[in-house]
């Protein structure tokens, strides 16, 4: 799955939620609880210290036309 498509998923899923991309990582903040089995599906991990989800952005995945920063998606 490529990277622009792995963020129109997340930001697809049904809560109050915060995407952002810092460095190689693509975090996932907010009520993100009720998505922790799609998350998981997609590949994402838990951080208990940050209480986040994270996607480790590897070499071969293309951030092009993303820049380190926030992208907000508040859906009911």
């Amino acid at each position: 799955m490529s990277i622009d498509s792995l963020i129109k998923e997340v930001k697809s899923l049904n809560s109050h939620i915060c995407v952002e991309i810092i460095d190689n990582y693509i975090i996932v903040k907010g009520t993100a609880y009720t998505m922790k089995g799609k998350l998981k599906l997609l590949g994402f991990r838990w951080n208990p210290k940050k209480r986040e989800w994270y996607y480790p952005v590897t070499k071969g995945d293309n951030l092009d036309g993303y820049e380190s920063g926030r992208f907000t998606t508040f859906m009911a």
